[in-house]
C-alpha cells in the first residue's frame, strides 16, 4: 500500500492520539559486519520519536525535529560514511530500476545472520564507496531525547 494511501493521521486517532515513529538510518551488524537479521526483519538503527493528533487537527505535516539530522550526519560522518545528504541525493536521482539493480548486488554480496551480537555495530552502505561502512555503537540511539 502506498503510503499516500494509508491514513495515518486517522490510524494515530484510533491509537489514542499518539503514535511512536522510528526514524531508521543505519542497520545492526555482527562484528564481522554481517547483517542481524532476527524475527524475519533487519534490525536498524533508529530515533523514536512521537506524534500527538488532537481530534480539533484537520491537515497534519509530520516532521522530525532538525537535531535528529544532524546527529544522523555526525554519526555517518564519523564512521567514515560519505555524507548522508549525498547519499539521500544519489538515491533519490536513481531510477527505479537503477535501484533495484543496486539493491539486488547488494543483498546478494551482504552475509547475515539471526544470532544477536553482544557488542552491537551497525553499518551503512555507501553507494559512493561501493562497500557497506560500519563500526561499534558508540552513542545509544534510543536514550537519547528529541524534544
Amino acid at each position: 500500500m502506498p503510503l499516500h494511501a494509508f491514513g495515518l493521521r486517522e490510524h494515530i486517532r484510533e491509537l489514542g492520539g499518539r503514535m511512536n515513529c522510528e526514524l531508521a538510518f543505519g542497520f545492526a551488524t555482527d562484528d564481522a559486519g554481517a547483517l542481524v537479521v532476527a524475527e524475519g526483519a533487519p534490525r536498524v538503527r533508529f530515533f523514536e520519536v512521537s506524534f500527538e493528533v488532537g481530534d480539533d487537527v484537520g491537515e497534519t505535516t509530520f516532521s522530525f525535529n532538525q537535531w535528529a539530522f544532524e546527529f544522523m550526519r555526525a554519526e555517518w560522518l564519523g564512521i567514515g560514511a560519505t555524507s548522508l545528504d549525498a547519499t539521500f541525493d544519489r538515491i533519490d536521482a536513481m531510477s527505479d530500476v537503477a535501484f533495484a539493480r543496486m539493491l539486488e548486488a547488494v543483498l546478494a554480496d551482504t552475509a547475515s545472520t539471526r544470532d544477536a551480537p553482544d557488542v552491537e555495530h551497525w553499518a551503512v552502505y555507501d553507494p559512493d564507496a561501493g562497500r557497506w561502512v560500519g563500526a561499534p555503537v558508540c552513542v545509544p540511539v534510543r536514550a537519547l531525547t528529541l524534544h
